[in-house]
């Protein structure tokens, strides 16, 4: 290519303006229209970003902004692929969510070196009834992390109106206050909106949850990488590990119990399965740092007879209200505690049946789902080892909605690096919701959160 084309009308106008700052920070050089640009049939107008093809860190470029396919390189006919190192597909525009054109083409017209990002500007003005604040933009969490901690009122689009759409954020100039708002959007390059009267549209309060991070005593690379991502964005979040779970201690500190990936296993026992390739890796903790959150004695078996185990605990408190979000290979572990309506189609499949290393990967998205709010109707994931859910008849004892779903044809499915074996894949679900009593139980069957990186799908963890 000559070069990458930026539009400016992108879904998460924010993402744009962090991917230019992550280019302009690796010393790449970057360009700005002043004038309408014409590349084929397209017109692109004044304030387009360019990104010149001809420049010393070109190879950068090609690697980081075009989609993989990893290369089927095997050392028999009948064996399976040489693996990558860790993950197959890096694309930057696709973990973003940013649209990245390639100019097949010259560039000409009018341009000019950028040495910041175009972040948006927002429009708040003070005599308006309220403001708007887009569900789609990357730093809208941070936003109404920051007003919540602060005691302001924060209301959602229930759904789509002529002021915006479904998950967009509402504040009343009388509770939010201008010169409040205008701090706040400076710092994060919030996009703001301002109306002259209040939307009529049904709204939902938003609260600010008590967020409980489940941190095993055997150490996960998971669980460190979902932390910081929570604390990036200003979420109030506290660790909880295996003895306030057995004690019943989180029940009245907690909201919102987040289970990063960890082996179930692990959550159970605090150790990894026997014959497992973790296994000849593990050493024993010490006793006080022993087992999980059902098993943890010395021996391995509950500290004392009758004695109720973490698994039991975290039943009654959902049933009673609470809600557990489970992400990647802990979702196992409360299919089978809540013995939901549900299975891993891939449980039993071999590698030489499917394989996906770390690779990127669409799903549709379930538009009446308040999950999926600031998100769009297809995104791309990170799939690396993960489930896959296979949905049964329906369970009287729980209300189910698919929030996910990968497509219909497993030439839809892969994006960018290495899929075989997509035809087991179809139509299952990526992301279930289960209302258990008063609580909910939500399976996420990927890393919404995978080292930092997918930012597009951080909003459905959020």
């Amino acid at each position: 290519p000559y070069a990458w084309i930026i539009p400016p009308d992108q879904h998460d106008p924010v993402a744009a303006g962090k991917l230019v700052d992550l280019l302009l920070e690796h010393g790449v050089e970057v360009s700005q229209t002043t004038e309408p640009l014409h590349i084929g049939y397209a017109v692109y107008p004044a304030g387009t970003t360019v990104i010149p093809a001809a420049q010393p860190y070109r190879p950068f470029l090609l690697t980081m902004l075009r989609p993989q396919r990893y290369p089927e390189v095997r050392n028999a006919t009948d064996g399976g692929i040489l693996e990558p190192y860790d993950v197959a597909s890096w694309s930057l525009p696709l973990s973003m969510g940013v649209e990245v054109v390639e100019a097949n083409e010259p560039v000409s017209g009018s341009i000019q070196t950028l040495s910041t990002p175009i972040w948006p500007q927002p429009t708040i003005d003070d005599s308006a009834a309220g403001h708007i604040i887009p569900a789609a933009a990357d730093s809208t969490y941070t936003a109404i992390n920051r007003l919540l901690a602060e005691g302001k009122t924060v209301n959602r689009f229930a759904t789509d109106s002529e002021a915006g759409q479904r998950g967009d954020i509402y504040l009343a100039s009388r509770d939010v206050k201008p010169k409040l708002l205008r701090a706040i959007a400076d710092e994060l390059h919030v996009p703001v909106i301002p109306v002259s009267e209040k939307p009529t549209v049904d709204m939902w309060p938003v609260r600010a949850s008590r967020v409980g991070l489940f941190k095993p005593w055997v150490a996960s690379m998971d669980e460190g990488w979902t932390r910081f991502v929570l604390e990036n964005y200003d979420f109030p979040v506290v660790s909880v590990a295996n003895e306030q779970i057995r004690s019943g201690e989180f029940t009245d500190t907690v909201d919102v119990l987040l289970f990063p990936d960890v082996n179930p296993s692990i959550i159970a026992r605090g150790k990894p399965e026997k014959g497992s390739r973790y296994a000849r890796y593990f050493s024993p903790l010490p006793p006080k740092y022993s087992g999980g959150i059902d098993e943890w004695s010395s021996n391995g078996e509950a500290a004392a007879e009758g004695e109720k185990k973490g698994g039991q605990r975290l039943k009654e408190w959902v049933r009673s209200g609470g809600t557990v979000v489970a992400l990647d290979s802990s979702t196992e572990y409360f299919v089978d505690l809540f013995e939901l309506p549900v299975s891993n189609a891939l449980e039993s499949v071999s590698r030489d049946r499917f394989n996906c290393p770390g690779s990127t990967l669409r799903v549709l998205m379930n538009p009446h789902s308040p999950l999926t709010f600031g998100m769009r109707p297809e995104e791309a994931i990170y799939f690396g080892s993960s489930p896959a859910f296979q949905t049964r008849v329906p369970d009287k004892r729980f209300d189910r909605a698919v929030v996910a779903r990968y497509p219909d044809d497993e030439k839809d499915i892969l994006i960018s690096g290495y899929l075989e074996g997509g035809e087991l894949l179809e139509r299952k679900a990526a992301v279930v919701e289960f209302a258990v009593g008063k609580g909910k139980v939500i399976l996420i069957g990927f890393r919404a959160q995978h080292r930092a990186q997918p930012m597009r799908t951080f909003k459905l963890l959020f």
